[in-house]
């Protein structure tokens, strides 16, 4: 490691260029990529695959950096994966369901609010017609007399 404060000094050279490409260029790409993710799928996709970043730093820095992996870190992304699984998993589950809706035809769809409607109409007319049942309750003078 250089121990000298000249090392660390970025001129208007090409290491400026390549610290600024590795910045706005990525980081664009990576917006670019997340935008179309989420026009396409919807904002939970795109925020579900925010913590996977993570694990690919750890997993690079291991390979790249040769930084060592402890056994918290190697849970913690089997918790995240877990956790990435079961949004997308619960996801999937509710397209699935909203296919089914969209495949009920309008005409079936349009009988089944006038069923309901004549339902409601029929409950209606049959409580209008229901006797009235008149009940005695006991009272004083009743228990009295008996």
């Amino acid at each position: 490691m250089e121990h000298k404060a000249s090392v660390w000094h970025i001129g208007w050279d090409m290491n400026l260029l390549a610290a600024a490409y590795a910045g706005i260029v990525t980081s664009s790409i990576s917006y670019y990529v997340q935008g179309l993710v989420m026009k396409v799928k919807g904002p939970v996709f795109a925020t579900a695959f925010s913590p996977l970043m993570m694990i690919v730093v750890a997993i690079m820095g291991s390979f790249i950096l040769a930084e060592k992996i402890y056994l918290g870190g190697v849970l913690g992304s089997v918790l995240i994966v877990a956790g990435l699984y079961s949004v997308l998993w619960g996801k999937y589950k509710e397209e699935k369901e909203k296919e089914k809706l969209k495949e009920i035809p309008q005409a079936i769809k349009a009988a089944q609010i006038n069923n309901n409607i004549n339902n409601i109409e029929l409950h209606k007319a049959e409580a209008k017609n229901l006797p009235i049942v008149g009940t005695t309750l006991p009272t004083k003078t009743n228990q009295q007399g008996a």
